[in-house]
C-alpha cells in the first residue's frame, strides 16, 4: 500500500481577531536591599509599572518582587495600560518568611481572584489559570491585602491576550516517533488557541442521523448562567411544537414545563438560556427568559418531552434521585460546569436511568470550566462519519504542539487532525495527517539474574528486564522449558498447580507505590522443594507476541523452599488459627524491644519511609507523593503522622507501645489524613480529590470514601490490610488494658471500642496486592529500629492459617472417597467448602462448589473415581461476607488393583540360597514373595530378603529352615 501525507495548506484569517501574550519578569525591576521602597520600573510591555512599599532581595527565577506586610499604604503593584486585552493570567509567587500569605489580584482595579500559603515558607509556588476574558486596554494590580498577611514574592506575570473570534485551523505536521502501538501526533501552533482537540481514527464511513432531538449542551454556572442546547441531527426540519422540557426539582416528583415553539432546521441547534445570564449566553439565544426551567440547579434532571409520542427523547440526570448537590461522575459534575454532548452520541436516553447513578454522565459528556460558552450555539456531531480509536475523540490534548497516542494495532493505517480552542469557540478541522504503524520484532535482550526471597510454601521473584515490552515467567519442577510459539499470550496463575510448566506471570514492568517492580509472588508450593524458574521477554500482545528464546545470566535458575519450620525469627512459630495468633503475639510482643515517644517518630518515619529514589524525601500513604522530610507540621501540604489503626479504635491515644508503633505508623498528607480520620477500611464511596495537593502533585488521589469507610489507592490496599492484621496480632491485653481485633463491618468504634473492620475486605485486599520490595524495605528498617516484624510482610500465609479454615490433609482416603480436614480459624460463623477435580477450581465435583460445613472441621467426600486427583480449600462465613479462600489441599484415590490371578513357581536350591522362577502374569509391573513355615496362615512379605532379576528371585540369605512360598503379581 503506498504510504502518503494528506496536506490541506488553507490559511485562514479572522476578521476582527486580536491576540497576544505578554510576560513581566521583572528585569527592569531595580530596587535592592532589605529597605522598602515606592517607585516605578518600565515593563517588558514598555510603560511604567508603579510600586509601593517593595523591595528586590528575594528572588524566585532570576530577579523577582517582594510586597511587604504591615505597610500604610498598603504594599502593592500596579501595571501600566497594557493593550490587545487578557484572556488567562497566571504568575510565580512565593512565601518569603514564616507569616503566611495573601495576594489580591485585580484588573482594571476588579478582583478576578487571590493566592494564598500557608506555612509553606521559601516554596517556589504557582497561581491557578486565571479566567479573565477582558477585551481592550487593562492594567494589573496585586495588592497584599491586610496587615496580618506576610511578605510575598511575584514573579513571571503571564497572560494571554483577549480572542474576539474563534482560532484558525492548526496546521498537522508529519508524525514522529512512529512504533507499533503509538506515534507521536504534531502540528503547529495557531494563532490565537488556547488548547486543541484531538482526533486519531482509521476508516471513513457514511454519516448517520440521529434518531430524534437531543440535549447537545448543559451550562450550570455562576449566578444566572443556566442554559440549555438541542440539537436535531435527524435529517429533516423538526417542528419545536411537539416538544416540551420538563424539569425535576430536586430529582424529585415536583415538575414544571416549557414547551417550545417555532422550527428547527437539521444540523441546527436551538438555544435557551436565563434571561438574567451573561452576554456569553443570551446573544443570540433562541429563547430567553425566566421560566421555573431555567432556573434549574446541579440536582434537578431535565427531560426533552416529545407531545405526540407522549414519551421522554432524552432525560439529563435522574428522575426520582436528589443526589445532594449535583451529580458526579469522577471529576465531571452538573454543578458549576459546562458539560458538552460528545460528537460520537446518536440519541437521547429515552429510559430514566435504574437506581440513582447518572449512568451517560462520564461517557457521554466532555466538561469544560465555569461559565465556559466557546461551543454554546453549535454542535460538533460526527458519529459513524469516522471510526475513532477508543479514547482520541475531540480529545483535549491542552495547549501543546505534540501528543502521544498509544495502544494502537502494528501495521495499520492510522490518521489524525486537530481543532484548535480559544475562549469564542473551536477552528475548523486540521489538515489529515496518514501514519502507518510499524510491525512487531523480536526482543534482543532477554531477562536475567533472576533472584529470590523464598518462604515455605511461597517464593518472592524478582528479575532484571530486557528489552522486550512484556515478559512471562515460567515454573516447573524440573529444569525444562519451552517458550509458547509466537502468536501466544499465555494466561498466567501465581498459585502453581503441583506439576508441570505453568505460567506464573505474564506482564510488562509495573509501577507500585511509584516505584518501578518486576517480579511476581509465587504460591502454592510445597515445603524443602527445588523448583526452576526461566524469564522469555517478548513483544505484543494476544495474536501478535514474538518471542526470546535464548537464555541469560541468572535465567533460568532454581531456588529451594523451605522446610517446614519456621527459620531465623520465626523459629518457635508453629500451629494454625489460635494457636499460630498466641505464639505469633508473643514473639511481636518479647521483640518489641525499643518504643519511641510520640515526638521521636518525625525522625523515625524518615527513616523508615524514605524515598528509595530521592534520599531528602519520603513517601506518604494514600496519595504516594514523594515530599521533603522536612517539610513536616500542620500545614494543608505538610506531612504528619497518620495511625493507620485510628487511636479511637482502642482509645491508646499517642501512648507507647500502640499510639507510636512504626508498624502502622505513616507520614501522611494533613488534609488526606483528615479525611481519613478514624474510617474503616471498606471499599466504596466518592473519589476523594484532595484540594491542596503538595506541589507537583494532581488532588486526585486514587482513594475513595463515604461517612464512615475510607478505601486506600490499589497499590497501598495490601500495605493497609497487613498493617491492620499486624495490629489485631501483636496488641492482645498482655502488655496493654486493650486487645485490639479484627470484625467483619465497619463503623466499628461509635466509642472507643478496640475493633477495627472490615476484615473480609482486608483480607482480599492481602491477597490482591501482595508484598513488594517497598514494604520488604521497609519492615527491615522498623526491625532495626524496634526490634520486631510485620508477620504477614515475610510470611503472607499467615493470613490463611489464621483467618481461613486451613486444610490438614485427608484421611481414609479409598477408590472413591476421603475424609476432609481443616482447622478452626480464629473467627468466623462457618465455613463454606469446594471440592474441584482441578487445582484452579473451575470443575467441581457435584454439591461441593460452595457447601456449607458449619462449624465441622472433618467433612466425608465420597462417590469420586479411583485412581484420581482432587482439591479441596475452605473460606470462612463472617456471616454476611467471606474470606479469601484458604491454599488447597490435594489427594489422589486409591487405585484400582485387578483381582489376585494364579501363576506357578520352580523352587530351587542354590548353593543354600532359594531361587524362585515366577511364571508371568499379563499387564502385572512387578511381584512380590511371600513366606511361612505353614502352608495355611502366616505368610508375610520377604520380597526383600533377595533380589529381584526379570522373573527370578534369589534369596540373599543361606540355610534358611524349610518355607512355604507365595508369588503375588503387582499392579501398582
Amino acid at each position: 500500500m503506498t504510504k502518503r501525507t494528506l496536506l490541506i495548506f488553507a490559511l485562514v484569517l479572522f476578521a476582527g481577531f486580536i491576540w497576544g501574550q505578554g510576560l513581566e519578569t521583572f528585569a527592569n525591576f531595580t530596587a535592592t536591599g532589605s529597605s522598602y521602597y515606592t517607585g516605578s520600573f518600565t515593563g517588558q510591555d514598555g510603560s511604567a509599572w508603579n510600586y509601593t512599599k517593595a523591595r528586590g532581595d528575594v528572588d524566585i527565577t532570576g530577579k523577582a518582587l517582594m510586597l511587604g506586610k504591615d505597610q500604610s499604604p498598603a504594599s502593592r503593584l500596579d501595571s501600566g495600560t497594557i493593550s490587545g486585552g487578557i484572556s488567562t493570567l497566571t504568575f510565580s509567587y512565593k512565601q518569603a518568611y514564616t507569616a503566611n500569605v495573601n495576594l489580591l489580584v485585580q484588573i482594571n482595579g476588579i478582583a478576578v481572584g487571590s493566592v494564598t500559603s500557608s506555612s509553606q515558607t521559601n516554596i517556589d509556588l504557582q497561581s491557578p489559570v486565571f479566567e479573565v476574558n477582558v477585551a481592550g486596554d487593562f492594567t494589573f494590580t496585586f495588592i497584599n491585602t491586610n496587615s496580618s498577611s506576610g511578605q510575598v514574592v511575584v514573579d513571571n506575570i503571564s497572560w494571554t491576550g483577549y480572542a474576539t473570534s474563534a482560532p484558525q485551523a492548526p496546521l498537522a505536521l508529519e508524525a514522529t516517533q512512529v512504533t507499533p502501538s503509538s506515534f507521536l501526533a504534531n502540528w503547529e501552533a495557531a494563532p490565537g488557541a488556547t488548547s486543541y482537540r484531538l482526533d486519531v481514527y482509521t476508516t471513513s464511513a457514511p454519516p448517520s442521523a440521529t434518531t430524534d432531538l437531543f440535549f447537545s449542551e448543559y451550562v450550570k454556572g455562576s449566578s444566572y448562567n443556566k442554559a440549555l442546547e438541542i440539537f436535531n441531527g435527524t435529517g429533516n426540519t423538526v417542528n419545536l411544537s411537539d416538544y416540551q422540557i420538563k424539569i425535576s426539582f430536586n430529582g424529585g416528583t415536583s415538575t414544571a414545563s416549557l414547551s417550545l415553539s417555532g422550527t428547527l432546521a437539521h444540523n441546527d441547534v436551538y438555544t435557551l438560556v436565563n434571561s438574567g445570564a451573561s452576554p456569553a449566553f443570551t446573544t443570540g439565544a433562541d429563547y430567553s427568559g425566566s421560566s421555573s426551567v431555567m432556573t434549574f440547579s446541579g440536582d434537578d434532571a431535565l427531560a426533552l418531552y416529545k407531545v405526540s409520542t407522549a414519551s421522554y427523547v432524552d432525560i439529563f440526570g435522574v428522575i426520582g434521585n436528589d443526589p445532594g448537590t449535583a451529580w458526579t461522575a469522577g471529576s465531571i459534575s452538573t454543578m458549576d460546569q459546562t458539560l458538552v454532548r460528545k460528537s460520537s452520541v446518536t440519541e437521547g436516553v429515552a429510559q430514566n436511568p435504574i437506581g440513582t447513578t447518572f449512568t451517560t454522565l462520564a461517557t457521554e459528556w466532555d466538561k469544560y470550566p465555569t461559565d465556559y460558552a466557546g461551543n454554546f450555539g453549535f454542535h460538533n456531531y460526527s458519529s459513524r462519519e469516522l471510526s475513532y480509536v477508543p479514547g482520541y475523540e475531540d480529545l483535549d490534548v491542552g495547549f501543546v504542539t505534540s501528543y502521544p497516542v498509544t495502544g494502537l494495532e502494528p501495521d495499520t493505517d492510522y490518521y489524525y487532525r486537530l481543532r484548535a480552542v480559544n475562549s469564542q469557540g473551536s477552528s475548523e478541522d486540521s489538515n489529515a495527517i496518514e501514519v502507518f504503524t510499524q510491525s512487531i520484532s523480536t526482543p534482543t535482550v532477554q531477562a536475567s539474574y533472576i533472584e529470590a526471597s523464598v518462604a515455605r510454601s511461597s517464593i518472592n521473584l524478582e528479575w532484571t528486564p530486557g528489552n522486550g515490552d512484556r515478559r512471562i515467567v515460567m515454573i516447573s519442577t524440573s529444569n525444562s522449558f519451552s517458550a509458547p510459539p509466537d502468536g501466544e499470550d499465555p494466561a498466567a496463575n501465581p498459585v502453581y498447580s503441583g506439576s508441570g510448566r505453568q505460567v506464573v506471570y505474564n506482564d510488562a514492568t509495573q509501577i507500585i507505590e511509584d516505584l518501578l517492580y518486576n517480579g511476581v509472588l509465587v504460591e502454592g508450593l510445597q515445603p524443602a522443594t527445588t523448583y526452576y524458574f526461566r524469564v522469555f521477554e517478548y513483544n505484543g500482545w494476544g495474536g501478535l507476541t514474538m518471542y526470546l528464546r535464548t537464555t541469560a545470566t541468572g535465567n533460568p535458575t532454581s531456588y529451594t523452599t523451605l522446610d517446614t519450620s519456621n527459620p531465623d525469627y520465626y523459629a518457635g512459630i508453629s500451629g494454625l488459627g489460635s494457636t499460630l495468633k498466641s505464639n505469633l503475639h508473643n514473639l511481636l510482643r518479647t521483640t518489641h524491644t525499643t518504643q519511641y515517644s510520640y515526638d521521636a517518630l518525625w525522625t523515625q518515619l524518615r527513616y523508615t519511609d524514605e524515598d528509595p529514589a530521592n534520599s531528602n524525601n519520603l513517601i506518604q500513604i494514600y496519595t504516594g507523593w514523594s515530599v521533603p522530610k522536612t517539610y513536616h507540621g500542620g500545614g494543608v501540604t505538610q506531612w504528619n503522622r497518620e495511625h493507620t489503626w485510628s487511636k479511637s479504635h482502642g482509645d491508646f491515644g499517642e501512648s507507647r507501645p500502640a499510639g507510636t508503633d512504626l508498624h502502622h505508623m505513616r507520614p501522611c498528607d494533613a488534609t488526606v489524613n483528615s479525611a481519613k480520620g478514624n474510617k474503616d477500611f471498606d471499599e466504596g464511596g466518592n473519589l476523594y480529590t484532595d484540594a491542596s495537593p503538595y506541589p507537583g502533585y494532581s488532588g486526585d488521589t486514587g482513594n475513595y470514601t463515604d461517612s464512615n469507610s475510607w478505601e486506600p489507592r490499589d497499590q497501598e490496599k495490601g500495605d493497609v490490610a497487613r498493617m491492620i492484621m499486624y495490629m489485631g496480632i501483636r496488641y492482645e491485653g498482655t502488655d496493654t488494658s486493650f486487645d485490639l481485633e479484627l470484625v467483619d463491618y465497619v463503623n466499628s468504634s461509635p466509642s472507643g471500642q478496640p475493633y477495627y473492620g472490615k476484615l473480609s475486605t482486608l483480607l482480599k485486599w492481602h491477597e490482591q496486592d501482595p508484598p513488594d520490595s517497598w514494604e520488604d524495605r521497609r519492615n527491615n528498617r522498623i526491625s532495626e529500629r524496634q526490634g520486631n516484624r510485620n508477620p504477614f510482610i515475610d510470611h503472607p500465609e499467615f493470613a490463611y492459617m489464621l483467618w481461613t479454615p486451613y486444610p490438614q490433609g485427608a484421611t481414609n482416603v479409598s477408590t472413591d472417597s476421603f475424609i476432609a480436614h481443616w482447622s478452626v480459624p480464629i473467627t468466623g460463623e462457618s465455613y463454606w467448602l469446594q471440592v474441584a477435580t482441578d487445582s484452579l477450581f473451575t470443575s467441581f465435583i457435584s454439591g461441593y462448589a460452595s457447601y456449607n460445613a458449619g462449624t465441622a472441621t472433618t467433612k466425608a467426600i465420597s462417590g469420586l473415581s479411583a485412581g484420581s486427583t482432587y482439591y479441596y480449600r475452605l473460606r470462612t462465613n463472617f456471616g454476611s461476607n467471606y474470606s479469601i479462600y484458604s491454599p488447597f489441599q490435594m489427594v489422589r484415590t486409591t487405585a484400582l488393583i485387578p483381582d489376585p490371578v494364579p501363576t506357578t513357581l520352580i523352587i530351587s536350591i542354590i548353593d543354600g540360597s532359594v531361587q524362585l522362577n515366577i511364571t508371568p502374569i499379563a499387564t502385572a509391573i512387578g511381584y512380590k514373595i511371600y513366606a511361612s513355615d505353614n502352608p495355611y496362615t502366616g505368610f508375610s512379605d520377604v520380597s526383600a530378603e533377595g533380589n529381584f532379576t526379570g522373573l527370578v528371585w534369589n534369596s540373599t540369605a543361606v540355610d534358611l529352615p524349610r518355607r512355604f512360598y507365595k508369588a503375588y503379581a503387582v499392579w501398582e
